[in-house]
């Protein structure tokens, strides 16, 4: 580590693994309460706008986009590390039939992103209708 500060690139990373741009899988959690399901994930820097929700054929898709300025040095600094970068995801889920469509709704709140897919009662099962056959005499 003195070395590197010495060379003058003491943020240089200790090992060449850094991540790489890219897209990367949410962690996601999926909750069932007796009135709605929950769809809650981690979007840390995200904005309401980098996000995209969006239901189709029973499908819910869970998605974002982060692109972050290019270093450039200049006036304004110089740039040791950018590990940050452009950052990626999207999740999809099969939605059950007993939702409530026109009722979904996605809120972010400290880089937390909770979709609420509100349910409505299940219609009964039909039940088996018995036909009367009738004898042809």
């Amino acid at each position: 580590m003195l070395d590197r500060a010495m060379r003058g690139d003491m943020f240089a990373p200790m090992h060449t693994l850094a991540r790489q741009p890219g897209p990367i899988r949410h962690a996601v959690d999926v909750v069932e309460t007796k009135e709605d399901f929950k769809v809650v994930t981690d979007a840390p820097g995200f904005s309401a706008d980098d996000i995209k929700v969006e239901l189709h054929e029973g499908k819910l898709t869970v998605s974002g986009e982060r692109k972050l300025e290019k270093a450039v040095n200049g006036d304004e600094g110089k740039y040791h590390m950018q590990e940050r970068q452009w950052t990626k995801f999207s999740r999809q889920f099969q939605l059950p039939a007993n939702i409530a469509e026109d009722r979904v709704a996605a809120s972010l709140d400290k880089g937390i992103l909770t979709v609420t897919v509100p349910k409505v009662p299940e219609p009964p099962k039909a039940q088996p209708k018995r036909i009367q056959v009738i004898s042809a005499l």
